[in-house]
């Protein structure tokens, strides 16, 4: 986690480790799966158990859905699923309704 700290600092733009982007968090573990699965579903619970942390101290400075959707995503991450920036695994129907439109 102390090597990620500072990597999270440059892709976020500096935010705060206590208020982390699930979008972009989600975008990593993406990025860690496609290189090392062991490693990504490491990552994952290693910050699951960090972001528990947080939340149990009060110390979670974000809002309640981010760390919602934070939860599914290293959830998702540690069972080496693939995740969407929403928190939940990604099935092929679910991708063929990102990829459609909308009908009105």
């Amino acid at each position: 986690m102390i090597e990620f700290f500072p990597v999270y600092a440059d892709i976020s733009g500096g935010a705060a480790v206590t208020a982390m982007d699930p979008r972009l968090i989600a975008k990593l573990v993406v990025s860690l799966n496609a290189r090392n699965t062991e490693v990504a579903a490491s990552f994952c619970a290693a910050l699951h158990e960090y972001m528990h942390f947080l939340g149990q101290t009060g110390r979670w400075s974000g809002s309640q859905e981010s760390l919602r959707v934070l939860h599914g995503v290293l959830y998702y991450g540690m069972h080496n699923e693939e995740v969407s920036p929403a928190g939940w695994p990604r099935t092929r129907a679910a991708i063929g309704r990102e990829a459609s439109p909308k009908s009105a």
